[in-house]
């Protein structure tokens, strides 16, 4: 092989890595784009503050069943208020 196929063959490979760079940033953004649609809304953050209540409350392996069901109240509650509280309820 010669220096020029050489330095054509660099030139290409080169290419090809920018190429293949600018590809993967539009696909970070896509997902970022739909992490945000999908995650960054008051429905979903509402959602997730439920979750992680009832999580925090089931997760207690010292409940009986009185504090369960006060625990579960509380649950609701908080759910009632953080869905209030975005507007989407």
């Amino acid at each position: 092989m010669s220096w020029r196929d050489h330095v054509a063959e660099v030139d290409r490979l080169a290419a090809k890595a920018r190429q293949d760079t600018q590809e993967a940033r539009k696909h970070q953004q896509a997902i970022h784009g739909w992490n945000q649609e999908t995650f960054g809304n008051p429905h979903a953050l509402a959602w997730s503050f439920a979750a992680g209540t009832l999580w925090g409350a089931i997760g207690n392996p010292g409940l009986n069943r009185k504090r369960l069901r006060r625990a579960a109240v509380g649950v609701a509650n908080a759910s009632v208020l953080a869905w209030r509280g975005t507007g989407v309820i």
